[in-house]
């Protein structure tokens, strides 16, 4: 009697524990199959919505950039506004040639639009130009492998478009600006007149709290006659699962020119974000704010950030 007695109460007492521990694995479980959950990424870009099931043949996304500049400058009884904006956007999207392999495209574009009005008294002039950039066209592959809690993604691609050559200067303003408003990151997808080889990869390590670094190199060599370029690329960063379908984080983007030549050629940002799963797809939101020259502090006179809007699915 004083058995059965006992063994009830182990039974209630346990019962929560057990029931906590099937709800911890099975929401683990869900996670790790569901799309987007495999890599906490804060784009498709970077590998949200690559999943390691095997049965996923592909996916698809995008993210579109924005900033924008308006300001006076006053002397003498004359004035000079300028408005400067820059939108840019990135379409992409993966093919698995195998569980563990996929073959990636992604294609950037960019709009520059500025305008000039003088005034001097009674006289004043205006003057605007617009235009719209394609960038470089990026095929690569993938690999991908999970161990435990740690996720990889080694790429290897080749980044060109022939269409970038001889750019009027507003085109080159666009993409220029298409890197700069990323920390100056994806030279190879920006720059015009230049065939590149680059090695964007990611490794992440975590289930709920996601300790990542996506990393590249960049040879990127000029179809014109200049100079070979170098970059290096190492964007540490931290999220955190605060729901099943919802991300929250912070990179740290950084990035070097070796051979940029005199002059500052390394670029640090900051980069909180957003990412939240809707079924088979997720939205995105990130905020990249330039922390040193050339093109920071973000909010200062003169300084540079981006917003980035994007989301992307699986099929």
């Amino acid at each position: 009697m004083k058995t059965a007695k006992f063994l009830g109460v182990l039974v209630a007492t346990l019962a929560p524990w057990a029931h906590a521990q099937e709800v911890a694995v099975t929401t683990a479980e869900a996670r790790d199959v569901s799309n987007g959950r495999d890599f906490a990424s804060v784009n498709g870009q970077y590998g949200a919505g690559l999943s390691f099931r095997p049965e996923q043949t592909g996916r698809i996304y995008g993210e579109v950039g924005f900033y924008t500049r308006s300001y006076t400058q006053a002397a003498g009884g004359s004035s000079v506004d300028f408005s400067r904006t820059y939108v840019s956007w990135l379409l992409g999207g993966g093919y698995k040639l195998s569980p563990e392999v996929e073959l990636e495209l992604m294609l950037p574009m960019a709009f520059a639009g500025s305008s000039t009005t003088v005034t001097s008294g009674a006289v004043g002039g205006d003057q605007s130009d617009s235009g719209v950039a394609v960038g470089n066209l990026h095929v690569g592959v993938n690999w991908l492998k999970a161990a435990g809690a740690v996720r990889m993604k080694l790429g290897a691609a080749l980044e060109y478009g022939p269409w970038t050559s001889n750019p009027s200067g507003i085109s080159l303003a666009a993409l220029a600006f298409g890197s700069i408003v990323r920390a100056q990151h994806e030279l190879g997808l920006w720059l015009p007149e230049r065939f590149s080889i680059v090695t964007p990869s990611r490794v992440e390590f975590g289930n709920d709290f996601i300790v990542s670094a996506d990393f590249a190199l960049g040879l990127h060599l000029s179809t014109e006659g200049a100079d070979s370029e170098i970059s290096v690329q190492l964007d540490p960063g931290v999220g955190y699962y605060v729901s099943r379908d919802a991300l929250v984080g912070v990179r740290l983007p950084i990035v070097a020119v070796p051979t940029g030549g005199s002059g500052d050629n390394a670029q640090i940002a900051l980069e909180p974000f957003v990412r939240v799963g809707i079924g088979d797809g997720f939205l995105n939101l990130r905020l990249t704010m330039n922390l040193d020259e050339p093109s920071g502090f973000a909010f200062d006179e003169g300084g540079i950030w981006g917003v980035h809007i994007g989301g992307g699915g699986s099929f």
